[in-house]
Order: C-alpha cells, then structure tokens, then sequence
C-alpha cells in the first residue's frame, strides 16, 4: 500500500514540475562528489571507468550552472553549522566533496576552485599517500582488457567469468567489481597477487603517479579552501568486513591524519557508502560531526549534533540538466528515499 501511495505522490510531484515537491523535499543544500578531475585526453585513457573522472571545463561548467541558480557554495564546516542551526537561508547550498587523495584532484581540480573561491573537503585514504594501494579498479579494466576470462577461488566458490563484446566485458567488469567490494584488505591483496599477478608492475606505476604524497598534502593543510578528512586506511568496504577490521580501518585512518597533517578530523566518508551499524560503537565516528554516504538525496537540518549522515551524489560531464532539477526540486529525493528527509 505504501510503494502504491508513493508511486501516486511522486507522479503528482512530477505532473506539478516540482514546485509542490520543492518546499518539502527541496532540501537546505546538495553535496557532490568527486573522485579525479583530467583533462579530455587523459580521461579518455579509460573507458569502463571512465566516469570517474570529470574534466577541469566541465567542473567549471556545473560551477557556473549552479551560480546562475542562485546557490551558494559551502565548506563541510558550514554545511554542519547550517545543518544544526535554525537560521533561515536565502539560498541553497552546493558542496563539493573529493574522494581518496588523487594528485589530478590538486593539478586540475584545484586551479577551478580557486578562480572561484569555492571550498572543497578532501576526503584521503592513507594508503594513497602511504602508496601501497591496491586501484583493483583500473587493473580489472585493463584485465578485460588484455584477457578474455578470468578463473579465481573466492570464499569456496569457483568464479569464472568469459567475454568478448564490448556489453559483456562491462558486465564482466561489474560482477567483478560486486566481488571485490566485499573483499577484505588481504582478499584483495590475494586477488592481486593471483589472478591479476600480471598486473603488479602496473598497480606499482599507478602507486607512484596516481596519488597526493604526505608531503604534497601536508603543504596545502593551511589552504584557505580545503578541508581534509576521513576515508579510511585501504579503501575497503565496511560493510562486508569484521568488527576488528572496521575498527582499524577507521582509527588507524583518524590517527594518521592527525599525526601527519596536524589536524582535527571532523568529518567522514565510507568507502563506496557501505555503512555497518558496528561503525556505531567506534568512539573516532561517534565524535564524527558529519558522516558522509554514497546515496542519493538532499540535505535538511536536523535535531542531531553529530553522526548526522549526508546524502551525496556524483558528478560528471555527463549528468543531465533534467536530473539536476530533479534533485533541485526534490522529486529525486523523493523516488530514492520515499517520505523520509533525513537519512539518520
């Protein structure tokens, strides 16, 4: 009764073009995320994860979109000031969030926010600066690439997977990418030095060229415009993995940034925002102001102090202006989370 009451509401929210939706599910602010930021002829370098980047002009082009909108561009730090608050805005904000610690993040990225005066949170994973992380991302790409199957043992079952047209090495690659996201630290490390041992040399390049090092970091934690935060020690997902785990994965992140960059540590995101109600017993989240997800959906205040968790939403050069009124006019809040505001 209640997927029939939504289906009726969400198709009036429609046939009103949003202005019935706004005022409810419109939202104070909307985060974005972003992973790396190249320039058209090094993004094309990668076709499955081609997505992931989105280049310097068309950054600049949703900045300037979201300017002619009337929207206000915050930092973390005002996004939970506003969150908590009852004040009343004149404007909606847009917040920029990157993920994992890209040094393209700071060569092309950086460059359009400062035209700008835009603020952006980074969100690092240490064994990007640390370099011994496992981009299984890239490497199944150019796995597909190279081969035409793959046979792996993976928790006492035989995976094998073949293909040959281009549809069927993207599927490949997705199932793949569903088994490597449940994987822990040592799985993925074992799927490396297995199935994919061709690749080492290659995820020892990327290791070099692909992220920010501690010191290149370290030079721009008094950057007026950038906040760095939480993303974990390996970039594994914790909602496959042990207590144990979950908790060293995120302590062991917190520490290191403190104690390298010298700073406070506020703010969090979850790998591929795979939460694990564990996370809730871990006194680094719970002294957390802000949790941020990998879900669609606008924000709205809350009545919660800290732990509040964030909707967030990718951006690339090819999200569509339709969808992005969508979200403007919380019609696509509301099909991906129904009568429910905020998500804690």
């Amino acid at each position: 009764m209640k997927k029939i009451i939504k289906k009726y509401i969400l198709g009036f929210f429609v046939k009103s073009k949003g202005i019935i939706s706004k005022p409810i599910y419109g939202g104070i602010a909307n985060v974005f995320m972003l992973h790396r930021i190249l320039p058209e002829e090094l993004k094309n370098e990668f076709s499955i994860n081609k997505d992931l980047a989105i280049t310097p002009e068309g950054l600049e082009e949703w900045i300037l979109y979201f300017k002619k909108s009337n929207k206000d561009f915050w930092s973390v730090d005002e996004l939970y000031d506003t969150i908590t608050s009852k004040k009343k805005l004149e404007k909606k904000g847009i917040v920029f969030t990157i993920d994992d610690g890209y040094l393209d993040n700071i060569i092309y990225g950086l460059p359009v926010f400062e035209k700008y005066n835009i603020p952006i949170c980074i969100f690092i994973t240490s064994c990007f600066p640390n370099k011994n992380a496992i981009y299984w991302w890239y490497l199944l790409e150019k796995y597909i690439e190279l081969k035409s199957e793959i046979n792996f043992r993976w928790r006492g079952k035989n995976i094998e997977l073949s293909w040959c047209t281009k549809e069927e090495k993207y599927d490949a690659f997705t199932i793949l990418r569903d088994y490597c996201r449940k994987m822990s630290k040592i799985e993925i490390n074992e799927f490396l030095t297995g199935p994919l041992k061709l690749l080492l040399g290659l995820n020892s390049f990327y290791n070099e060229k692909l992220p920010c090092s501690w010191e290149q970091l370290e030079q721009l934690v008094d950057h007026p415009l950038i906040t760095f935060a939480a993303h974990t020690e390996h970039h594994i997902s914790l909602g496959f993995q042990t207590e144990e785990t979950i908790r060293n994965e995120i302590v062991t992140n917190v520490k290191t940034l403190k104690s390298r960059l010298n700073i406070e540590v506020d703010f969090f995101a979850f790998p591929y925002g795979a939460y694990d109600d564990i996370c809730q017993n871990i006194e680094e989240v719970d002294k957390m102001k802000l949790l941020f997800l990998n879900h669609p959906g606008n924000v709205f205040s809350s009545k919660r102090k800290n732990n509040i968790f964030i909707p967030r939403m990718g951006l690339t050069d090819n999200t569509l202006i339709s969808r992005m009124n969508e979200i403007d006019n919380g019609i696509f809040h509301f099909s991906m989370n129904g009568f429910k505001r905020n998500l804690n």
